[in-house]
């Protein structure tokens, strides 16, 4: 994942799903793959987060506040990627943009429990 360590996740996104794609790889498993291939080595651009099911349910949520939905295409993903680091920031947390990942997660968990 050589690009997603020198130009940052959208690129590493468009790798995936350009000449490389591995039919049957999809975003949840995908992004997971980025993320532990460029988080701590990426040296420009975004750095990649998860993005599965139970990230975009909150996201896509009322409460997110979004006026677009996440999808599964290059720019929501890195949509997604700003806002964590926005969201990240405006509350002052102690770590990095992960917790923002890890609080959408946990309650996107609970409301695919109650579909």
């Amino acid at each position: 994942m050589h690009q997603v360590q020198q130009s940052g996740a959208g690129e590493g996104w468009s790798a995936l799903w350009g000449k490389i794609h591995v039919p049957g790889l999809g975003p949840a498993f995908g992004t997971k793959l980025l993320y532990f291939a460029g988080y701590k080595n990426c040296v420009n651009g975004l750095r990649p987060l998860v993005l599965d099911a139970n990230v975009r349910r909150p996201l896509n949520g009322p409460e997110a506040g979004l006026t677009a939905k996440i999808k599964n295409h290059r720019a929501d993903y890195e949509r997604y990627l700003h806002l964590a680091e926005a969201w990240y920031n405006d509350h002052s947390r102690n770590g990095s943009p992960e917790i923002v990942e890890f609080a959408l997660f946990k309650p996107g968990k609970e409301l695919a429990k109650a579909e």
